[in-house]
């Protein structure tokens, strides 16, 4: 049977297989990216970390204090300035992150012992900092207006700064990416089962070509081109798409809330891209070898190279 032959009638044997195979290729990269990022509170805190998800919320604290803000101090120019400066220096993207890793760790160590995310929260309590605060600055000596912009600050600080609340905010980026968290077993298992998936489903589309090897590095670079097309697409659609569905709120803090949307999705969705251009190269790989098995041209090259060689050997 001539290739031209069987390369019609492959398709039609293995369309389910290799169907399944691009699909099961674009559910792994999903699934291998959310196990591998919420493995540990390390992990998590990287992932977030890399995301810049602490600058986004350094600038959620910082817009919650100026709605919290008195009206005369709103109206007050310099009061405003100093409280903006203050903020600028207390409220920044690693004072955030040294707050959050040590919640980060706490709700793993809940999540450990079974406890729900529903029913717990990750919050930093500043009544105390407050405290002191107002204590420590007077003593400084410094002029009345500072002193005065400085405890306006201090006071419009909420005494209770939530990193994390399923209650109050069930669908936040953050809550959602850390439910995952809780699942992270069942994802665990998943990702094994899709790997098994896999290979199972490789050794049955051998199987069924043994009688054309010499097509299955093509059969297999059509579903691997298949999958890297997919997953290529999704990973450029998909933040656009979700961060239209959560900025659709009328809060005034929802710009904040779309920034930090953004750097998680563009984050997550930037490692699933991997898997696709890494389904890309296998294909054009597997292309490439269908090519070279094929290729009359390439094997009288090899041929050619090869009776070059045993001549240089007899002549030694």
């Amino acid at each position: 049977m001539s290739e031209k032959q069987l390369d019609k009638k492959l398709p039609v044997r293995n369309r389910v297989l290799l169907t399944l195979l691009s699909v099961l290729l674009v559910l792994l990269s999903l699934v291998y990216v959310m196990r591998n990022n919420f493995v540990s509170a390390e992990k998590t805190y990287l992932f977030l970390k890399e995301a810049q998800a602490f600058d986004s919320i350094s600038d959620l604290t910082k817009e919650t204090i100026r709605q919290n803000l008195p009206d005369q101090v709103k109206n007050n120019l310099i009061e405003k300035a100093i409280i903006e400066k203050l903020m600028d220096i207390v409220i920044t993207p690693q004072n955030v992150a040294k707050i959050a890793d040590p919640g980060i760790k706490a709700f793993y160590n809940i999540s450990k012992k079974g406890a729900s995310l529903a029913d717990e929260q990750l919050s930093f309590n500043t009544t105390s900092i407050k405290s002191q605060a107002q204590q420590y600055i007077p003593s400084l000596g410094l002029p009345k207006a500072f002193v005065d912009a400085s405890n306006t600050f201090v006071n419009a600080t909420p005494d209770e700064i939530n990193i994390l609340n399923p209650k109050k905010n069930p669908n936040s980026p953050l809550t959602t990416f850390l439910k995952l968290r809780e699942i992270y077993r069942t994802l665990n298992s998943i990702a094994d089962i899709l790997t098994v998936l896999i290979v199972i489903n490789l050794l049955a589309i051998v199987a069924i070509n043994v009688r054309s090897l010499k097509l299955l590095p093509k059969t297999l670079a059509w579903s691997f081109g298949g999958a890297a097309a997919v997953v290529l697409a999704l990973s450029f659609l998909a933040p656009p798409i979700i961060s239209l569905v959560v900025g659709s709120g009328n809060s005034s803090l929802q710009q904040y809330i779309n920034n930090l949307s953004e750097n998680l999705t563009n984050r997550f969705f930037l490692l699933v891209r991997s898997y696709g251009w890494l389904y890309l190269v296998i294909a054009l790989l597997a292309f490439a070898l269908h090519w070279a098995i094929n290729s009359t041209t390439f094997k009288q090259k090899v041929s050619a190279i090869k009776a070059k060689a045993l001549k240089s050997i007899n002549k030694k």
